[in-house]
């Protein structure tokens, strides 16, 4: 058998059916059926039962239960405030984590001051947020640093000692 890459297309030319002769039958008399009635004008579709008509009694029932609102509490705010910001600065939305941040910080809370200098410090952007195009500013890192320093905030000596390094004296 050939290949298909080798099959030739077929030329012959196609023969007719044959033709059959269909024997002729008796024509059949009509039926002796009388015929049916002429169609009417559409009659009315009665009612439904009474049972189903009447609608079940509404029975007032006493109002539904609101949910409690809990307000959250401080440390609840804080960490809500925090991760906010860190998904607007993974996502190299610095301003609007700083604008999280900074409406959150307006309760003096340590963390909340020393997270919004860390949007401003270029060494902790760096290292923390590599592929954040803003470079930083570090007198706003060391205004917010003191802040946090005041509010509580421990340890914070060497990266203010750091960043004063990094920003040269005051002028």
């Amino acid at each position: 058998m050939p290949a298909l890459s080798e099959a030739r297309p077929i030329t012959e030319p196609r023969r007719k059916a044959p033709e059959i002769a269909i024997p002729q039958t008796q024509s059949v008399p009509p039926p002796t059926q009388p015929a049916p009635p002429p169609v009417q004008a559409a009659q009315p579709i009665p009612p439904p039962p009474a049972a189903v008509t009447a609608p079940a009694a509404v029975v007032p029932s006493a109002p539904a239960a609101q949910p409690k609102i809990v307000p959250m509490t401080d440390e609840q705010r804080v960490v809500t405030a925090l991760q906010r910001a860190d998904t607007y600065m993974k996502a190299n939305r610095y301003q609007e984590a700083r604008t999280v941040l900074e409406d959150a910080a307006k309760s003096g809370n340590p963390r909340l001051l020393l997270a919004l200098g860390e949007t401003f410090d270029p060494l902790y952007l760096r290292e923390s947020y590599p592929r954040l195009v803003r470079t930083g500013d570090p007198e706003k890192a060391l205004e917010y640093y003191e802040q946090a320093r005041r509010a509580g905030a421990p340890g914070l000596d060497v990266r203010v000692n750091a960043l004063k390094t990094l920003a040269g004296p005051k002028r």
